[in-house]
């Protein structure tokens, strides 16, 4: 998920601090062209002292070129600019069915939210009956409108909060068949995540990477080949040499957006709720790994969808990649306690064998005569 929060008040205004929250930072829709979408969001002011005056924003957005995680607003032609689908409902209109008075949120919005208080704001999303399918990403942002008599002093820097909510618009195909989606996505790339591209050269080191230690984490490169935003989602699949499945590790839900290359990174590491025997025994069970494996990742088509030629079925891209496992520190450590086991028991075991029949033998002896003078 992505979401963007921005700034903290750096000085205070009449004594008070200023923020405010929303109830939800993203939303998820698919539309069809000419028909609406409604929801609302809430904006609450923090602040039991001092109003807070903020101005609403719409931007297309889309990630920044070179980067997997950040984002950057951009222009859009009128033709295919989604921000005149937005309105603000400004009165009527409890549900998508009832009639309303709206007020085109292309240009913005100003509204004062009292101390303490929450505003509701509903809006309509409405693409027009010509629009292109495809992806279209919008965000809503609020800033604060502060006036410069809000703050106590005049000098040093002041920064303004600025909380973001993204749009994830889906216009579907819509033909004779019904309403269409269609998905399309690439596994660039899959290994391990220090190594992932390691091997990209004219001549190839390797076909398989080969590891002294526990394989912490899988990480894949996907890129979107399609037009359509999806939310990745299968498995990650590790099995032995013997085909026996060591594995099976859901993916991360990260979205995957037209054109862009996205990682996920699967732990493959257990969870322990720690304490020491619980590490303990979650570091042997980490590193008894020993031999060749395959780590194979699934990616699944969204709801709805039919899987490609040649995959598994629910399944649209799939990759996999090898790797080898020798814990020599793992097994050295093994080989050392079992060495000073076996010195142990060679110099002190008749010894111990002695204390503890000292011990526990005369023991059921004494019981055992006692019992004799009894029965005489």
């Amino acid at each position: 998920m992505l979401l963007i929060v921005c700034g903290t008040v750096a000085h205070t205004a009449h004594a008070a601090s200023l923020g405010f929250s929303l109830s939800k930072s993203l939303f998820d829709a698919e539309i069809l062209p000419g028909t609406t979408y409604q929801d609302e969001i809430v904006v609450s002011n923090t602040s039991r002292e001092i109003a807070l005056p903020l101005h609403l924003q719409l931007s297309v957005w889309n990630l920044a070129d070179g980067s997997e995680e950040d984002i950057e607003f951009i222009a859009a032609e009128d033709a295919v600019n989604p921000l005149k689908w937005f309105s603000l409902v400004t009165a009527g209109g409890q549900t998508m069915q009832d009639a309303a008075t709206l007020k085109p949120l292309a240009a913005g919005h100003d509204f004062i939210v009292s101390p303490g208080e929450e505003e509701a704001l509903r809006f309509r999303v409405r693409p027009p009956v010509d629009v292109a399918a495809g992806t279209y990403l919008v965000s809503m942002r609020f800033q604060t409108a502060v006036p410069d008599y809000y703050y106590e002093s005049a000098a040093g820097p002041r920064f303004a909060p600025e909380v973001v909510a993204l749009f994830f618009l889906r216009v579907p195909f819509f033909s004779l068949d019904g309403q269409q989606t269609e998905y399309a996505a690439e596994i660039v790339d899959i290994g391990l995540r220090d190594r992932l591209g390691s091997r990209e050269g004219i001549i190839p080191v390797a076909k398989a990477d080969i590891l002294d230690d526990a394989a912490k984490v899988i990480a894949a490169k996907i890129r979107n080949t399609g037009a359509f935003y999806f939310k990745a989602d299968g498995r990650l699949r590790i099995e032995s040499w013997n085909g026996r499945l060591v594995k099976d590790i859901p993916l991360p839900g990260k979205y995957m957006l037209p054109g862009r290359v996205r990682t996920l990174e699967i732990p493959l590491s257990s969870q322990s709720q720690g304490g020491f025997f619980n590490t303990v025994g979650r570091y042997i069970a980490d590193n008894a790994y020993l031999g060749r494996y395959t780590a194979t990742l699934i990616l699944n088509y969204p709801a709805g969808q039919d899987a490609g030629a040649g995959f598994a079925a629910g399944s649209f891209a799939q990759k996999s990649v090898q790797f080898w496992i020798f814990p020599w520190r793992f097994l050295l450590i093994i080989a050392a306690l079992v060495a000073l086991l076996t010195i142990f028991f060679k110099h002190f075991g008749r010894r111990l064998i002695l204390a503890l029949k000292v011990i526990f033998i005369p023991r059921k002896r004494r019981f055992a005569g006692e019992k004799g003078k009894g029965l005489e």
